[in-house]
This record gives structure tokens, sequence and C-alpha cells, in this order.
């Protein structure tokens, strides 16, 4: 099966990619949740059960996803809604694009 991310679709003549919404969490509120605790990155990693670069490429605004977000969120004793911060609808966008 192919990932949304990679279905191409042409239309009228114009190629074009389709996106799936991406949900969008406050790394910033983490890491004050962080300092509360007296945590570094690699503490939330070990608490979280993940690595430390997922830790590191989700606080940077990088690859944020739901899964990420709970183990994150439970790890730091709060529910992961405490960080949700909305849905980004990317739509359709064309190929090449600046």
């Amino acid at each position: 099966m192919v990932g949304a991310a990679k279905l191409q679709c042409v239309h009228m003549g114009e190629t074009t990619r389709r996106r799936t919404p991406r949900a969008r969490f406050d790394a910033k509120r983490v890491v004050a949740d962080m300092a509360l605790k007296g945590w570094n990155n690699q503490d939330l990693a070990r608490a979280a059960g993940l690595s430390d670069m997922t830790i590191t490429r989700f606080l940077s605004g990088g690859v944020q996803t739901a899964r990420t977000n709970a183990r994150i969120a439970r790890a730091l004793g709060y529910r992961s809604a405490r960080y949700f911060i909305d849905v980004v609808d990317v739509g359709m966008e064309q190929a090449g694009a600046a």
C-alpha cells in the first residue's frame, strides 16, 4: 500500500502530491515540564522509552507524531492533550512549488 504522502495525481496536466493533515504539539511546554522535573533530553527519552534522537526531533518541531506525544506526556505525568496545538491541513500542493 502506498502512503498518502506519496500518492500522485494528475489534474489538468499538473502533477500534485496529496499530503495528509498533521498534528502539531507544543514543544516549549514539554521543555517547561521537563525543567520542573529537572530532566534533560536523555532523562525524558529513557522515561518515555524513546531514543534521544526522537526526543530531539520532537522538541525541535521536526518529526512530531501523536504516538511520540502520547509517550512523552505519559512519561511527564500528563495527558497527551496537554501538548496538542492544532492540526495543520496541508491539503494538496503543487509538486515543485516553492
